[in-house]
């Protein structure tokens, strides 16, 4: 090469780390020729680079001394520990008659280089803290780039464990073992053929135990549809910050969770909802729970029509009325129950209103007063999310699925192992898990969420449906029911319900065909099934008839007929079996009293058919008489929720937040 020569011996290294030093070979007087050897001491395998100047201009050999003879190569990989001398030399040129040996200053005619034991480099890189039971990464870079792979140890009492295996790069991150408990861990990496501990391979890391993350919010506040909702979680334990989601889920009925644990949103599915929530720690460690949340509809006044003679209506007065009224003092109602002659409301911050008669303390705020015209609190009660109202009973469904009932006590309806009159709340006896009651005139039901129908008080016809006559002052299982899903009953003693998949069962009082299976028996004491009805998702039971409401918007009814309550237009005969209410195509709710019944379409509007005795109708027209015939409530819009009393309704009106 002419000007600038150039020598390299390449070889192959799997760690490295190495620092270059230099030789330097000066040529004789007629060949002047510099070499610079890298580096100086070598790992078997490394490359070694000669590079150099020769003048005046001739080409050079490089020359390894092998022994005591010298080889002519173009690389060199030394390949096994010990000493390696190179030689240039300068050959036949201008003024130079033979082959002339370049005489370097450190080895006469030589430049050397020593090669050593295979070492390697690996920095081992772990955090150093994490919670013990969480996973450790640890990361390593190698030097010189080679092929294998490498072992990470971890100090083990007086011996080292193994805990990962990767192949070796220049860049690796290696996933090690969980360390289970409190306290300081070694960590190295070792090259497994040298069975050798690479250098700067040591690491350290100290685990710390934390106490158990847990979420310690244990309830949700209930919501409404289409009302704005908020809610703050709480955790504890773990290692903050913490981060929070829904598992599987990123909405639950428009209600979202935000990473820092806020609940909101606008409800737009209206329930018993179920959440899982997830809590996540800075070190990746999860809990997770589940809660219900309440979702009722929107809240608004309430309106009444019909009976008012003990006040049921709520309006101040005891006049009968024929066109829809104000109950006084409700803005916020959630929820209607009309039972006989008393009237109640549930609110949205769970508390309960309570008007009309109150002979045997169905107002329930302690007194016996023969009557009150206008709402007034129930006390006592809280988190109610659920009620329902007999002739001479109120009943409420907590949050926390316990049943609270009071009034007459003379059959055992309150439930409680008592035939004690009750004027103030008290818990039904053995009840947990409720999602709805229903209630007759001296009896009441109890839906479970496993499906399970409940039942107690009298049972003069059955209507426990345990098989039996005898009364019960606590909830006994209703037997021979699929898993049910809607309960309903009548003020004759039957009982209806729904099952899981859209059939109707009834049992009890028979006496009009109110059971709705062609039975001519006066009364059953085990549920059966209604023929020809399927794709039902609600019930309703009026004086003598059973009514059932498809997922599509029908209505069926079957029973008595003499004020036209069967709603077919026809003449005056009941029917045993279900038949279809006219022009009712689109119906999102039903209610029945005691010879009338009520719909509540899917626009808002109220539908009723039967007796118009005291104004049912609330077509504003004078009293009396009937219609075959469903007809709209006058100037009632904007329903969300509808339930019939003796001879009266309650609609409850939505407000929707702006």
């Amino acid at each position: 090469m002419r000007n600038q020569l150039r020598w390299a011996v390449a070889a192959v290294l799997a760690l490295s780390s190495w620092t270059a030093t230099a030789g330097v070979a000066e040529a004789r007087p007629t060949t002047r020729l510099t070499a610079h050897v890298s580096p100086s001491t070598a790992y078997v395998g490394t490359v070694v680079t000669l590079t150099g100047t020769v003048r005046p201009r001739a080409d050079v050999t490089l020359e390894r001394l092998v022994r005591k003879t010298c080889k002519v190569v173009a690389h060199q990989h030394p390949d096994q520990a010990g000493g390696y001398a190179f030689r240039v030399r300068a050959p036949r040129t201008a003024g130079v008659s033979a082959w002339r040996v370049v005489s370097g200053k450190a080895h006469t005619g030589r430049l050397s280089v020593r090669a050593t034991k295979v070492a390697y480099h690996v920095s081992l890189v772990a955090p150093p803290e994490l919670d013990a039971g969480t996973p450790l990464a640890v990361s390593g870079a190698v030097r010189p780039k080679a092929t294998g792979s490498v072992l990470v140890q971890q100090l083990a009492g007086a011996g080292w464990v193994t805990v990962a295996k990767a192949t070796l790069t220049a860049q690796s991150t290696y996933a090690a073992a969980v360390p289970s408990a409190a306290g300081s861990y070694r960590l190295r990496a070792v090259k497994p053929f040298s069975r050798t501990v690479a250098t700067g391979a040591a690491a350290s890391v100290t685990a710390t135990v934390h106490p158990a993350l847990t979420i310690t919010t244990t309830s949700l506040p209930r919501g409404s549809v289409l009302h704005p909702y908020s809610a703050v979680l709480a955790g504890a334990g773990g290692k903050p910050p913490y981060t929070w989601s829904y598992d599987g889920s990123s909405s639950a009925g428009g209600v979202v969770i935000a990473p820092t644990g806020v609940l909101s949103g606008t409800p737009n599915l209206q329930g018993q909802l179920y959440v899982t929530l997830v809590l996540t720690d800075a070190l990746g460690v999860h809990a997770s729970e589940t809660l219900p949340l309440t979702i009722t509809p929107p809240y608004g006044p309430v309106v009444a029509w019909g009976d008012n003679l003990t006040g049921a209506l709520g309006d101040g007065t005891t006049t009968d009325r024929s066109s829809v009224v104000a109950v006084q003092g409700i803005a916020t109602a959630t929820a209607v129950a009309s039972g006989g002659a008393t009237s109640f409301a549930l609110l949205a911050d769970g508390t309960v209103r309570a008007w009309g008669l109150n002979d045997v303390g169905q107002l329930g705020d302690g007194s016996t007063v023969s009557q009150r015209p206008t709402p007034g609190p129930v006390p006592g009660l809280s988190d109610v999310v659920a009620i329902a109202a007999s002739g001479e009973n109120g009943y409420a469904v907590k949050q926390d699925g316990t049943v609270w009932a009071w009034g007459s006590n003379y059959f055992g309806e309150l439930g409680d192992g008592t035939t004690t009159d009750r004027h103030v709340p008290g818990q039904v006896s053995g009840l947990s898990n409720v999602l709805a009651v229903a209630a007759s005139n001296f009896d009441a039901y109890a839906l479970t969420g496993d499906g399970v129908l409940w039942a107690w008080g009298r049972n003069a016809s059955g209507e426990l449906g345990n098989g039996t006559f005898a009364a019960s002052v606590v909830p006994v299982k209703v037997l021979g029911l699929p898993a049910i899903k809607a309960v309903g009953s009548s003020s004759s003693d039957t009982g209806f319900a729904v099952a899981q998949d859209g059939t109707v069962w009834t049992w009890g009082n028979n006496g009009e065909g109110e059971l709705g299976t062609t039975s001519t028996a006066a009364a059953t004491t085990l549920p059966a099934q209604v023929p020809g009805l399927s794709g039902i998702r609600a019930v309703a039971g009026g004086f003598t008839n059973g009514y059932a409401l498809s997922t599509s918007g029908v209505v069926s009814a079957w029973g008595t007929n003499y004020f036209g309550q069967l709603g077919h237009g026809g003449g005056a005969a009941g029917s045993s079996t279900p038949t279809v209410v006219a022009n009712l195509p689109d119906a999102a709710a039903i209610s029945a009293g005691r010879g009338d019944a009520y719909a509540l379409l899917r626009d808002g509007t109220v539908a009723v058919w039967g007796s118009d005795v005291n104004g049912q109708l609330g077509d504003g027209g004078p009293v009396g008489g009937s219609s075959s015939s469903p007809v709209l409530v006058a100037g009632l819009s904007g329903v969300t929720a509808i339930s019939a009393g003796e001879s009266s309704a309650l609609a409850l009106r939505a407000v929707i937040s702006g």
